[in-house]
């Protein structure tokens, strides 16, 4: 997992054979940057001389990597492997248990644990496809006036089993009116959507 301090004891010319279990382009981050101090750059321009050398797509994926590890890194609470759980999590998004144990390197019993206070703090979501575990990264959990909302509904849907309920029947599609393509209150809220986002672009002008 990369931290600052390990981008500057890559400046600082740690060997590239220390970085082979880190996903590309980071070896080869630290391959330019070795170069570049060899023949005298200082630390900054080492840094911008790898950039360069990466191209358009090596920056985009060393972007994503990046904006997925620092928010990552100044969670609190976290142990430095819940943080190296998390973060492969959050860049797949959604995975199977063996998924990560292969991905980070350890054996399932101690990924597991680690997965298991992530879920605690609702950072991740278990679930079950068939036989094998899945596991959901959560960036915005739900607050809890939304996990009681959510809970209401469906306690209501159970408790009016089987019949339907003509007050609940109106809050849904109260709810789903202005979702509806053909309803009114659709269109007008799509129109002034399109009108804000012109009076944005037009101000940029």
């Amino acid at each position: 997992m990369i931290t600052r301090r390990l981008l500057h004891a890559i400046i600082l010319g740690l060997p590239e054979e220390f970085l082979q279990h880190l996903p590309p382009p980071w070896p080869l981050i630290a391959r330019l940057i070795h170069l570049a101090r060899l023949e005298g750059a200082s630390p900054a321009t080492s840094l911008r001389y790898a950039l360069y050398r990466l191209g358009a797509t090596g920056r985009q994926t060393l972007r994503k990597s990046l904006s997925i590890i620092w928010p990552v890194m100044n969670l609190p609470g976290l142990s430095y492997r819940q943080r190296e759980v998390l973060i492969v999590l959050r860049s797949l998004q959604t995975a199977s248990l063996t998924q990560i144990c292969t991905l980070v390197l350890q054996d399932r019993s101690n990924t597991f644990r680690r997965l298991a206070v992530l879920v605690r703090k609702d950072l991740a979501i278990k679930f079950n496809k068939g036989s094998a575990v899945f596991y959901m990264a959560v960036l915005v959990p739900l607050n809890r006036a939304e996990k009681a909302a959510i809970n209401q509904i469906l306690d209501q849907l159970v408790n009016n089993f089987p019949n339907e309920n003509e007050v609940d029947l109106r809050q849904y599609q109260q709810a789903a009116e202005p979702l509806l393509p053909w309803s009114e209150n659709y269109r007008k809220n799509k129109a002034e959507n399109q009108q804000h986002l012109q009076q944005q672009q037009h101000g940029q002008l």
